[in-house]
């Protein structure tokens, strides 16, 4: 081998080495990174920045902001060991396990406004599944650009309850990322994988979405939840912990000016 090669595949080596021994986040590690990325407007508007991505999948993409070293392959191969389960339970169950691997807990919860405020403001999205046709997606991007029009946060709060929006029912489960939020209108942002799509949804609208499941990274650890991601244990740690009286009298997203 020339002194050439022998330097270039020393080169790709030292390329490798960072990934091959990177180190998985603390929680505590998380929440400091995913604390920088959010971003407020004179509108009230509170949101999270999510990385560009190629990615075709809505929670494909909150698993990567989650981890950014995502490994898709291993969370795969989870799913293939997962039995006969379908989505979006076989989704969840992988995702469970691949966050408890690193002392990570995931799971199902209830939608609660305030503790999702508190979440999102905390640059931690939540993830939803919902059953939505195209038809009504339009719906809310169509509703989305009025916004855009509005004066202001107050102007826009009025036209809101000219402009409520109910849907068909007739929809496929879709993937959705809850990424922001407007205390003052009551709203909560949502997109799919197409971020150019994104549009605003009234905490009434939410509620009733057809067959409406939501999903988390826990921010602080439970008590009872097992290694294993055991779902109900989540789920109650999950529902404790966003009924906890801090959360409830917590006071995020200031009214606009």
């Amino acid at each position: 081998m020339t002194l050439a090669k022998t330097l270039a595949a020393l080169a790709a080596f030292l390329i490798l080495i960072p990934s091959c021994f990177a180190k998985d986040e603390t929680l505590a590690e998380l929440k400091g990174r995913i604390s920088e990325n959010l971003t407020s407007s004179k509108f009230g508007d509170v949101k999270i920045i999510l990385p560009a991505s190629g990615e075709k999948s809505a929670f494909a993409i909150y698993a990567q902001y989650v981890f950014p070293n995502f490994d898709r392959a291993e969370f795969l191969k989870i799913i293939g060991n997962g039995g006969n389960a379908k989505p979006p339970d076989s989704v969840c169950a992988a995702f469970a396990e691949y966050c408890a691997r690193r002392g990570l807990e995931f799971g199902e919860t209830a939608f609660a406004p305030d503790a999702a405020r508190y979440y999102l403001s905390c640059g931690m999205p939540l993830a939803a599944h919902a059953l939505l046709s195209p038809a009504d997606i339009e719906k809310f991007t169509e509703r989305a650009e009025k916004r855009k029009s509005a004066a202001n946060a107050g102007a826009w709060r009025g036209m809101l309850e000219k402009n409520k929006i109910s849907v068909s029912g007739n929809g496929s489960g879709v993937w959705l990322i809850i990424s922001g939020f407007n205390k003052f209108t009551g709203e909560f942002m949502l997109r799919g994988a197409d971020a150019e799509k994104a549009f605003w949804i009234t905490r009434e609208e939410m509620e009733s979405l057809p067959a409406k499941r939501f999903f988390t990274v826990l921010l602080a650890p439970s008590k009872k939840a097992k290694k294993s991601g055991e779902a109900n244990s989540l789920k109650e740690a999950t529902d404790n912990f966003f009924a906890s009286p801090e959360i409830k009298k917590s006071e995020i997203g200031a009214e606009p000016q």
